[in-house]
């Protein structure tokens, strides 16, 4: 499917699974409406965006703040090999974790598995943790988490109350 020529509006419903077959720039307001920002839970429609782009090469723009707060196993937002994360710097864009405790998978991006993350920037974002520390699993409040990954960029990024790592990557071949 070709990327809508839309802005940072609703277009999608949050249920809606697309699947882009070009190069896109996408929105994760595309799939929910950032009504609160700070206090809607964006973390669906994040995820909706970044899967769009899974078949492609893309980017994920953002702009503004940005609550995450489910729970669960799975973390928050899934990353893909050739999906980069842009936001307008460390002044406009904050993700912020505003779960109210530690969970397993307490995290804002992850990519776990047996596959290696390929060719993916993340950019001009401020993440925000909800500052709990948990002294379980290792894994319990981490901003970035990658377990395996090539050709991985982060740059001017800023981390503020994450209780156990900003980033964790535990194998890459370049950073």
């Amino acid at each position: 499917m070709p990327a809508p020529d839309a802005g940072r509006y609703q277009v999608f419903g949050s249920g809606l699974t697309v699947i882009f077959s070009n190069e896109v720039d996408a929105f994760p307001e595309w799939w929910l409406d950032n009504a609160s920002p700070g206090a809607t839970d964006m973390t669906v429609g994040f995820q909706r965006a970044m899967t769009s782009l899974s078949s492609s090469t893309g980017r994920l723009l953002c702009d503004g703040v940005y609550a995450f707060s489910t729970t669960g196993g799975a973390g928050r937002i899934t990353l893909y090999n050739n999906v980069d994360i842009i936001g307008s710097g460390v002044n406009q864009t904050q993700f912020r974790d505003t779960h109210a405790g530690p969970a397993t998978g307490d995290r804002q991006l992850l990519h776990k598995g047996t596959t290696v993350l390929d060719q993916v920037t993340i950019e001009g974002i401020y993440f925000v943790g909800n500052g709990i520390w948990a002294l379980a699993e290792y894994t319990y409040g981490i901003g970035i988490f990658i377990q395996r990954a090539t050709n991985l960029t982060i740059r001017n990024c800023k981390f503020k109350n994450w209780m156990n790592a900003s980033i964790h990557v535990a194998t890459t071949t370049t950073t």
